[in-house]
């Protein structure tokens, strides 16, 4: 039967792409890289490129891309094959390497990190 030779051969293709996908598969389940959106907002452009600097360094970073552009709030595409939690970590340590203040946050696939001035007296 035609039909069910068909079927047949479409069944063990879609097999054989499926175990070649899965065979490649990191320990975290995926080699996929995820598309996270970072805002930067409040820093200063010297402190923007040192940031760039490091967010180009994590583990997992495949690329990112300026999305929107103003004097004080940066927003980028950033893909990488990182969990959530691990970026969370990483731009969390960035700061604190950097010298500079701020908080992260995250929803959804958006972190936010902001810039927290130190007044001086």
């Amino acid at each position: 039967d035609p039909v069910t030779d068909l079927a047949f051969g479409v069944g063990k293709e879609l097999s054989t792409k499926i175990s070649h996908i899965v065979g490649r598969l990191t320990y975290d389940g995926s080699n996929l890289p995820t598309r996270y959106v970072l805002v930067f907002d409040g820093f200063e452009s010297e402190d923007l490129r040192d940031i760039q600097t490091y967010i180009a360094a994590f583990s997992g970073y495949k690329d990112h891309r300026p999305l929107r552009m103003t004097p004080k709030k940066k927003i980028f595409y950033y893909n990488t094959q990182s969990k959530s939690g691990k970026l969370y970590n990483n731009l969390e340590r960035m700061l604190e390497h950097l010298g500079l203040r701020g908080n992260v946050n995250f929803s959804g696939n958006k972190f936010t990190i902001e810039y927290i001035s130190v007044r001086r007296n």
